[in-house]
């Protein structure tokens, strides 16, 4: 079904780009970066038209929701700063508010559980907001019908889940 996943993979793949032509171009002499806008910008058609009126700086609430709204000018002079300075590949405004919680159901049997923590601690590690990221781990259960309490090693569970019906019973 096309489109069925929305924009998210579009943009990562976008900011994948963007990274790597940064890096591309690092010995160049050449630039590459992006300001991501989180808000209505003031004085725009858009924030007009999602307002009804012309818009200030102040927040627009709509549907119980505060949408911000920022000044071209700081995104003027936001722009100008990482085109001089050079030392950052994308920047967000207006920076985030309040730490964004993460809640991940690991299974640590699987391998593939650890390659995705490894590659999240990445990221996280990577982002200019990392102190802003609350990372929450819970356990997966594999099992419910596993009885609570009941130990026994892990690879004699897995062989009796595993193997087939036919050699459990016997045949």
């Amino acid at each position: 079904m096309p489109s069925a996943s929305g924009l998210g993979p579009v943009m990562a793949a976008a900011r994948n780009c963007l990274y790597s032509l940064n890096d591309e171009l690092a010995d160049t002499g050449v630039y590459a970066g992006t300001l991501s806008v989180a808000a209505l910008i003031a004085r725009s058609a858009a924030a007009e038209a999602q307002s009804g009126a012309p818009v200030g700086s102040e927040p627009i609430v709509m549907n119980g929701f505060e949408l911000p709204v920022v000044d071209p000018d700081d995104l003027a002079e936001h722009h100008w700063d990482m085109y001089t300075e050079r030392d950052r590949v994308e920047r967000i405004h207006p920076e985030p508010l309040s730490a964004l919680r993460v809640d991940i159901w690991s299974d640590v049997v699987c391998p593939w559980w650890y390659i995705g923590k490894r590659r999240l601690e990445t990221a996280v590690d990577r982002s200019e907001h990392a102190d802003a990221v609350e990372i929450h781990w819970h356990s997966f259960r594999l099992d419910p019908s596993h009885p609570k309490g009941h130990r026994r090693p892990v690879f004699e569970t897995l062989v009796q889940k595993t193997e087939p019906r036919s050699r459990r019973c016997g045949r």
